[in-house]
């Protein structure tokens, strides 16, 4: 017959402090008096509750442990050891990085860890991550690699980073062509465990979730789609070296398949052929926000820049290829401001287009956002 309390076949079920005070009060009045008041207010009901609060925790700590060994319920670090067994570990955060170019003036230098940051948001902030020189008698643009002060996905638009932080001699300007490569946070327990089972299924196989898996193990890969077409097939691949994602596409594609894409690097297979493979990165989809709030109080402009800043952050991470952005998605990001008592409207346009948003976004297309492009009108509450 199963047991009614602790592990049986059905799992774990843990003693109830209601049932531990019952069975403790039951035990001390069969061993020492049947009449042996154990109401709280007496010494041994204080006994009986010290002691069944303790014996609670125990049962609370074997359900934790036996948890602890369960993939789909260990967390934090028992969650990677778990995940280590086959061969899955944890992303760890990383920090934007970008190239920039910094103006320096005729054999001026700009020591490593000089600040500068957004023009949108005063507090995103990169550094230099060596000394930059100019070693010409003439002004010149350097070019630079800068990571960001905080690890995530700290976003910059390409020519937005213009606010020298650190004034120095000799320091005259700069920006930075592209965007900002983003970086991430520590990678969640419900991402590990979906991540592992990818791993599991990718082991010694070449199909469509096989290969998807693999991209997204390289350093940088955000987010992957695949589009099967007859004898071929396109990779969309968010982030990463596009190099070593055409590498991971020749090695593991099926014999006779081509890839097609608007993205090719010749690859060199093991008998010394050089085989052009492709690939393409997901459509970007430019979009316009346009949010009418009603406030306690009227936000300064650090305030919206920081409520900017944390939308876009939101959209990154919870709005993947393929995804609808829906509005109603953004409430939660918008009531995280203690000002903002209602959100009156929140509409979604294409940039630049006067076309209608696409109902259906395909698997290799990506909602866009740009601080520049959101728009916020307040209305302060009588």
């Amino acid at each position: 017959m199963p047991a009614t309390w602790g592990l049986s076949a059905q799992g774990f079920k843990t003693k109830d402090i209601h049932t531990i005070k019952r069975e403790l009060t039951e035990a001390l009045q069969q061993n020492i008096d049947p009449n042996l008041s154990c109401e709280p207010d007496t010494v041994a009901g204080q006994i009986v509750a010290i002691v069944a609060n303790q014996t609670r925790q125990v049962w609370e700590m074997g359900a934790g442990l036996l948890a602890s060994l369960d993939a789909n319920m260990a967390q934090g670090r028992a969650l990677d050891a778990l995940c280590a067994l086959t061969g899955t570990y944890r992303k760890q955060a990383q920090r934007s990085r970008l190239k920039v170019l910094v103006r320096l003036a005729g054999h001026a230098s700009l020591p490593k860890d000089s600040l500068a940051a957004s023009s949108d948001n005063i507090n995103t902030r990169f550094r230099t991550l060596t000394e930059v020189k100019n070693d010409s008698p003439n002004e010149e643009l350097v070019e630079a690699e800068m990571v960001a002060d905080e690890a995530g996905p700290v976003y910059v638009k390409a020519n937005q980073l213009n606010h020298i932080i650190t004034p120095h001699s000799g320091w005259l300007g700069i920006t930075n062509p592209k965007d900002a490569l983003l970086g991430r946070h520590d990678e969640s327990d419900d991402s590990l465990r979906l991540r592992r089972l990818d791993e599991l299924r990718a082991s010694g196989t070449s199909t469509r979730e096989a290969l998807k898996a693999r991209l997204k193990n390289l350093n940088g890969v955000q987010a992957v789609h695949i589009e099967e077409g007859l004898h071929s097939f396109t990779a969309y691949v968010m982030g990463g070296d596009e190099l070593e994602i055409c590498e991971v596409l020749w090695v593991n594609k099926p014999l006779g398949v081509t890839t097609i894409g608007l993205i090719t690097h010749p690859v060199t297979a093991s008998n010394g052929q050089v085989f052009p493979v492709s690939f393409s990165r997901p459509v970007l989809i430019p979009l316009s926000l346009h949010i009418n709030l009603r406030l306690k109080a009227k936000l300064d402009e650090l305030e919206l820049a920081a409520l900017k800043s944390k939308i876009i952050d939101y959209a990154y991470n919870n709005i993947k290829l393929g995804d609808d952005p829906y509005p109603s998605r953004l409430y939660p990001v918008l009531f995280s401001e203690p000002k903002i008592l209602d959100a009156i409207s929140i509409n979604l346009r294409r940039v630049g287009s006067l076309e209608p948003l696409p109902k259906d976004f395909k698997g290799y297309e990506l909602a866009n956002f740009d601080s520049a492009q959101i728009f916020i009108e307040q209305m302060v509450a009588p």
